[in-house]
């Protein structure tokens, strides 16, 4: 309802989720403005995909975007476009013995606290403390 209230809505670009963070965000009824699913697609480093979730922000004209990159190993980013900027983060996932399934969850959730931490206004990466954070911008 915040984001209704303040006019705002949410394109997502994802890779390693594959739809999940899109899917959890029109069941919270989050109003989006479009996305994209990258499969087969060499995302690139954090400032690359910085530039993604810009781009697909201004395509989308949506003042906020959301983007998630493939998995590299064990590192993952994530990123929040918002109209005073961007913010993102590059985390490595420790936790080994997690399933791909919970692995995606668990992004999805880091990047929908992103959101909700942006819009409390409060700084939009946090720490977790099973991921560690390899970049941030």
């Amino acid at each position: 309802q915040g984001l209704l209230v303040r006019n705002l809505h949410v394109a997502v670009s994802e890779h390693f989720t594959a739809g999940l963070l899109y899917w959890r965000l029109q069941a919270a009824d989050v109003p989006l403005a479009g996305g994209e699913l990258l499969a087969g697609v060499d995302d690139g480093d954090l400032d690359q995909l910085l530039l993604r979730a810009k781009a697909l922000a201004q395509h989308s004209k949506a003042p906020l975007a959301l983007a998630i990159s493939s998995q590299h190993d064990e590192l993952i980013s994530l990123v929040l476009h918002t109209p005073q900027g961007s913010y993102g983060q590059t985390l490595r996932y420790t936790a080994r013995r997690h399933q791909r399934a919970l692995r995606q969850e668990t992004v999805v959730m880091i990047a929908m606290d992103m959101l909700r931490r942006y819009l409390n206004n409060w700084s939009p990466v946090a720490d977790y403390p099973w991921l560690d954070r390899i970049a941030q911008r």
